[in-house]
């Protein structure tokens, strides 16, 4: 294109330009990098009271005077290091005087990204902000008198005795106090503001009050809640609280108003009634349980004086019965023992009935022997004064002796004894004791089970790695009733009854406590009327060789 086009390009573009700008009703104009007007619209023109050939290419300062020269110079620096700007600034208008304007700078920026000058846009915003401070005038003017009106409302509501609250049905926050409300929970207004219930009270009581104050907004109606428990430094109050949604236009909940009464004296009085009442009732009750309580104890003493004392009487009677059982014949052996030696003639066969009565008058010895050894045994039980001497002792050779020293009482009850004992079963035991032991389960199988079987058996087994003895004596006699199984173990208790059973009920007692001194246990197993089987287990070795044993005296 040759130059003469390109100058025509250039001055319609300009033109098109200045048309444009021209009926803008803003200032515009342009100004290079060394503060020299290139462009300006007719409206900048009449606002400056220059014409086009006035401004283009003077500077600002020329134009602008040196007050407001330095008044833009530190936007003008901003907008030439290529920084957007908006402000406000008072100009003098050629014919208005002196105008507020609103003045945006845009820096012009060439393809390289370098500031070539800068485009200003100002308007007048003189009127419109006339209106604004007029507008906040009269806003000013009517919130003083709603002021007045809301002053007069706090007065009331501040003098109220009740505790009023209000609430943003939004987000449930405070947004009023009164001071009844400041001193029941020790906060003040100022405070209160903009917080929840979550922000004050304990969570289980703040879920409580939100719950209720959702109910008021969802049914937009008043909900009155007879008591309710709050926590305030002066100690948990119980309150009587109303609350009441207060709708807008729109008849939707804006705000929630709460309207609460402390009651909590008035529930104590209450409460302290109740109490009194109750604690007359319950001391009433309490007297009634003593009285109750120590009849029993009186009751349950009189009882246990009454079995001791039959006890007693039944130990006696046992006692003098078989102390006397064997006394009786002794006594008639012995006189007729004596008549024989009185006789002037004694003959082999007197010799011989002498014999026979020695014999007998020895058992029936012996017999009385047993029992006071019975009675000496239980006593020093209790006094804890039995001795264990342990030694190296075979089970299944003390019981084969036992069994041969007790045959003619095996016999005179006709029972069969069978033995099972394969091999020697030998632990650290009281020769004399265990034998003591044995001795009484045979005697017991005997009277309980006259002319029945009897099986016992001897054998090794281990518990936890530990090698044990077990002793087992089985008769098939009239057995143990279920409830007798534990107790057959105490002193003068016997399964049988006083009058077909002899002896003092010892026996097994003794027999416990003797296994129990060497680390072991007994227990009986049986159905009524089908025999009755004794199993002693024992550990076969000890750490001492001899322990006096204490027990308690029952």
């Amino acid at each position: 294109m040759n130059p003469a086009l390109k100058q025509s390009a250039h001055l319609l573009g300009e033109e098109q330009l200045r048309l444009i700008t021209d009926a803008l009703p803003v200032l515009v104009s342009y100004i290079d990098t060394q503060d020299r007007y290139r462009f300006n619209n007719r409206e900048y023109e009449e606002g400056t009271g220059r014409s086009r050939a006035g401004l283009i290419g003077k500077t600002v300062r020329e134009v602008m005077g040196d007050e407001a020269h330095d008044l833009l110079a530190p936007h003008i620096c901003r907008v030439i290091k290529g920084e957007r700007l908006s402000f406000e600034s008072t100009l003098t208008h050629n014919r208005l005087g002196k105008r507020t304007i609103e003045v945006d700078y845009i820096p012009d920026l060439s393809e390289t990204g370098e500031v070539r000058g800068f485009v200003v846009l100002a308007s007048d915003i003189t009127e419109s902000k006339k209106a604004h401070e007029l507008l906040e005038k009269r806003v000013a003017m009517r919130t003083a008198e709603l002021s007045q009106s809301r002053s007069f409302l706090d007065l009331l509501v501040q003098h109220i005795p009740n505790m009023i609250f209000v609430k943003d049905a939004r987000d449930l926050k405070f947004i009023r106090l009164n001071k009844a409300g400041e001193d029941l929970l020790g906060v003040s207004q100022k405070d209160l503001l903009g917080k929840s219930d979550y922000d004050i009270f304990p969570k289980d009581q703040a879920e409580f009050f939100t719950s209720k104050d959702r109910d008021v907004l969802k049914q937009g109606t008043l909900v009155d809640i007879p008591q309710e428990p709050i926590d305030t430094p002066h100690g948990q109050r119980i309150l009587h609280t109303r609350k009441i949604p207060l709708l807008n236009k729109a008849g939707e909940p804006e705000y929630l108003l709460g309207i609460s009464e402390d009651i909590t004296e008035k529930i104590q009085a209450e409460l302290n009634l109740k109490k009194s009442q109750e604690e007359l009732m319950a001391s009433h009750i309490e007297l009634e349980r003593r009285v109750l309580e120590r009849t029993q104890e009186l009751e349950s003493a009189n009882t246990r004086l009454a079995d001791a004392v039959q006890a007693r009487d039944e130990f006696l009677s046992i006692a003098s019965h078989e102390l006397k059982t064997p006394l009786t014949p002794l006594k008639l052996q012995l006189q007729s023992f004596l008549r024989q030696l009185d006789s002037d003639k004694i003959t082999q066969a007197r010799i011989e009935q002498a014999q026979r009565l020695a014999a007998s008058s020895n058992r029936q010895i012996n017999r009385i022997t047993r029992l006071v050894d019975d009675l000496l045994d239980v006593s020093r039980i209790s006094a804890g004064q039995l001795n264990l001497n342990r030694e190296e002792v075979d089970l299944r050779d003390l019981v084969a002796e036992a069994i041969e020293r007790y045959t003619p009482q095996i016999q005179k009850a006709e029972c069969q004894v069978e033995i099972f004992a394969p091999e020697p079963v030998t632990g650290h035991y009281d020769r004399l004791r265990m034998e003591q032991v044995v001795i009484n389960l045979i005697t017991n199988a005997l009277k309980y089970a006259p002319g029945r079987p009897i099986f016992i058996s001897v054998e090794e087994f281990k518990t936890d790695e530990t090698p044990c003895a077990r002793l087992l004596v089985r008769d098939e006699g009239i057995g143990i009733a279920p409830e007798n199984l534990s107790r057959i173990f105490n002193r003068f208790e016997r399964a049988g009854t006083s009058c077909n059973v002899g002896g003092l009920g010892l026996g097994l007692y003794i027999t416990r406590q003797i296994v129990e001194a060497h680390g072991g246990t007994i227990h009986a197993q049986s159905d009524w009327g089908k025999g009755a089987t004794f199993v002693v287990e024992l550990p076969m070795r000890t750490e001492t060789q001899t322990q006096r044993l204490k027990f308690a005296s029952n």
